[in-house]
């Protein structure tokens, strides 16, 4: 197992298994420039939201869910830092760790594990599971919207 160390916004990860094995065996489907692409036969009608920092694409406006009946949710977490999020059922250009932990959660019964964005390895918010369901948290300043082309 890797070392895992939160440094100003950046997740640092050492010989991580995981990070290996998607750099060198990753299928066509979930490489960076196509992390975000439709399904075969699936449109999207907007573009990927993608990593602020890298321009990675992240998630899909179409993967926006609401937990706690809401999109959207802003908490502190133990050392005072605020954070704004919007929750979303799949990221798939986010990397996790593996690390799961059921302290100081911000959704009652979920546990939760960093995410990161899978190609600059920035802190974009946190992945939630428990036994039956799993959605990402992430920080909306962090994620950017790209113009929709004509």
């Amino acid at each position: 197992m890797g070392i895992l160390s939160y440094n100003n916004s950046i997740i640092v990860i050492q010989n991580h298994p995981i990070l290996r094995f998607r750099a060198k065996n990753a299928p066509p489907d979930t490489t960076p420039e196509r992390a975000c692409e439709p399904a075969l036969g699936e449109t999207l009608p907007d573009p990927p939201l993608r990593c602020a920092f890298c321009s990675h694409p992240i998630t899909h406006p179409s993967q926006r869910i609401e937990i706690a009946s809401s999109h959207e949710h802003t908490f502190f977490n133990p050392h005072g830092h605020l954070f704004h999020l919007g929750c979303f059922r799949q990221a798939r250009g986010c990397i996790t760790t593996d690390h799961q932990s059921m302290e100081f959660t911000w959704f009652k019964g979920y546990a939760w594990t960093l995410a990161g964005c899978g190609q600059c390895l920035r802190h974009l918010g946190w992945k939630f599971q428990n036994n039956a369901d799993h959605f990402f948290a992430l920080i909306l300043n962090r994620m950017k919207e790209q113009k929709k082309q004509d």
